[in-house]
């Protein structure tokens, strides 16, 4: 009888431990890589076109699998490009005739000894017809949240260093 109990306990204990965690990502630029300085004076609007809002396996650790949907990691994506723009003198309305439309395609996370790195594509598409992707790299040796944000803070840096787009904002 005490046989038994142990294993059920085990497996209750070994079940308990395994872990969906849904990845809360926050619009984190304080490992941002630099792009040119540029003003919009002019009003711009940012969308996010993701419409897959189904949780994608971000990292699978064993213990604990690490999800994330494609319309929230955009979100993120969309806040970090408004942040950037409105410090740069844009102002933001949905009803503005420069706009870009932004999509994360893919993100990726791969886990070393050291540390975390994950690789973001985006799509962006501006209103006057100029479509381009664009991938970034995020770090971190602390946490997969970490690298997953300074990847997609990282994706808005890489859209910012197009002159297509910078030319687009600007004139």
């Amino acid at each position: 009888m005490k046989i038994n109990l142990v294993c059920v306990l085990s497996v209750l204990i070994i079940s308990g431990c395994s872990a969906r965690v849904a990845l809360k990502t926050e619009a984190d630029t304080s490992e941002i890589q630099p792009f040119l300085e540029f003003n919009v004076n002019g009003v711009v609007w940012v969308n996010n076109v993701q419409s897959n809002n189904d949780n994608v396996i971000l990292i699978d650790r064993g213990m604990a699998l690490f999800t994330g949907s494609k319309r929230e990691l955009t979100n993120t994506v969309v806040t970090v490009a408004k942040n950037e723009l409105s410090k740069r003198k844009a102002k933001l309305s949905k009803e503005a005739q420069i706009g870009l439309d932004i999509m994360v395609d893919k993100l990726d996370c791969h886990e070393s000894f050291t540390s975390m790195t994950c690789e973001t594509t985006i799509s962006v598409a501006t209103k006057s017809g100029y479509q381009a992707i664009y991938t970034s790299y995020g770090n971190s040796m602390s946490t997969i949240y970490n690298a997953v944000n300074y990847s997609l803070a990282n994706s808005v840096s890489a859209m910012f260093r197009d002159p297509k787009i910078i030319e687009y904002l600007t004139n």
